[in-house]
């Protein structure tokens, strides 16, 4: 590492850390190139809850408060997604953590994990670019973070790849699989099960779809509110959240405020009204 952290995750946490660092995040930088790479529906669920602890990771290193740096985060995957496929992934989830009333779960009778994966492969069936795209600006605002505490990168991800299987496999059991773990620095070695298991996760990004999508609602939709009132149809508004003082030279509108943090209404006519903006909230606010 190159800086350190006091953020502490559980067994669970991690493994789905590690798995959303070397399987999803290579993808999501992929496609914030012009790339197009789809998630699947289990990376859609590693991606929630990969981004959910990088935001963690953001709000200790930038001095925010844990739901404003979520906000930062996923504000990219609210304004991205419409209402219903914001309904059906949060439908598809509850799907897929409801308990089984049977043991058994078999192609002919699949349980209520895989019915849930299934749904979510039916919403990005129909909306797998759009998705991934939300989920790689989401990215965006923590791949800084990502790179300056764990040394992240694609290339990075790759190289560690070739590490684990080169060098360290053989140790591995039949039953264990080795694999980096980007928390220390270091090879691991867990159950093969533990490492795939899926279930964990769900149950984690429920709790996180039900935050952020109901935080952010309650804060944009004051926001949809306000937008036919501000500025002429031939400007665009940009939503910012700001935490710390700054001069914002472009006529604004306060929209709501909470502890430690504002959201504000920007009217902007040119591209240059919005390269100023992104300069004057540096350091002190971000997009939404």
């Amino acid at each position: 590492m190159t800086t350190t952290s006091r953020i502490t995750l559980t067994a669970a946490e991690k493994i789905a850390f590690n798995r959303f660092m070397s399987e999803v995040a290579p993808k999501l930088e992929a496609n914030s190139t012009g790339s197009v790479a789809t998630l699947t529906a289990e990376e859609v669920l590693l991606a929630v809850q990969g981004l959910s602890i990088s935001a963690l990771y953001k709000a200790e290193a930038e001095g925010l408060t844990i739901e404003v740096a979520r906000d930062i985060v996923f504000g990219s995957v609210y304004n991205g997604l419409d209402a219903a496929t914001q309904a059906l992934l949060l439908e598809a989830v509850e799907v897929a953590v409801t308990p089984d009333t049977s043991a058994s779960d078999s192609p002919t009778a699949p349980g209520n994990l895989a019915k849930g994966l299934d749904l979510i492969g039916q919403i990005i069936t129909k909306s797998g670019s759009i998705i991934s795209k939300a989920f790689s600006a989401a990215f965006s605002k923590v791949s800084s973070i990502l790179t300056s505490l764990f040394n992240w990168s694609a290339a990075q991800v790759k190289a560690v790849a070739t590490y684990v299987q080169t060098v360290t496999l053989p140790w591995a059991q039949r039953t264990s699989i080795a694999i980096w773990d980007w928390t220390s620095q270091s090879i691991m070695t867990i159950s093969r099960a533990a490492w795939k298991c899926i279930r964990a996760v769900a149950g984690a990004v429920k709790a996180v779809l039900n935050t952020i999508f109901k935080a952010i609602l309650s804060v944009l939709t004051t926001i949809d509110t306000c937008l036919g009132k501000m500025m002429p149809p031939s400007a665009i508004k940009q939503a910012v959240i700001l935490t710390k003082a700054c001069n914002i030279t472009a006529a604004h509108t306060v929209i709501s405020s909470i502890v430690g943090s504002t959201y504000i209404m920007v009217d902007i006519i040119t591209k240059a009204d919005l390269t100023l903006l992104r300069a004057e909230i540096a350091g002190c606010g971000d997009f939404v």
